[in-house]
């Protein structure tokens, strides 16, 4: 029996111009108001607001019946953080970068990045990966778009 756990990938970015990043990282820093451009998530909740490795989040996304912790796991200031909570329903890292123009990447642009380890690989495929993309999709657009308001 194989018990090696399937993974699902999924990254979405947008080109902004490189004067926006520094906007992009104070909203990302901002963490008690993270729902004001990710509508998957009713709260979130820290001791600060300043992004670092090792920070403790408490996140209410949507239809979960209470907080998940999430913790930095990477980060490298100003341009890219991770973060990774273990849940019920399995493993998930969201990675959110700003990436500059250069050989690997024709544009400056904000990126997030989706990494899980469901348990249960067929249901999450089937019930939630779908709504769970197209909310990166729309975080993405919604910080842009914040950021262009700044």
């Amino acid at each position: 029996m194989n018990n090696k756990l399937k993974t699902l990938t999924f990254s979405y970015s947008i080109k902004i111009p490189k004067e926006s990043f520094p906007l992009i990282w104070k909203h990302w820093n901002d963490i008690a108001n993270w729902s004001n451009w990710d509508k998957g998530l009713l709260e979130t909740q820290s001791d600060g607001n300043k992004i670092k490795l090792g920070k403790n989040i408490n996140i209410l996304p949507y239809g979960a019946p209470d907080l998940i912790s999430a913790y930095v796991t990477s980060f490298i200031d100003g341009q890219h953080f991770t973060t990774t909570s273990y849940t019920p329903i399995g493993a998930m890292s969201i990675g959110h970068s700003l990436i500059e123009k250069g050989a690997a990447c024709p544009d400056d642009r904000v990126e997030h990045t989706l990494c899980i380890q469901p348990h249960d690989y067929e249901f999450f495929k089937d019930k939630i990966w779908e709504n769970l993309k197209q909310n990166i999709v729309q975080s993405v657009n919604n910080l842009v778009e914040i950021t262009k308001k700044s």
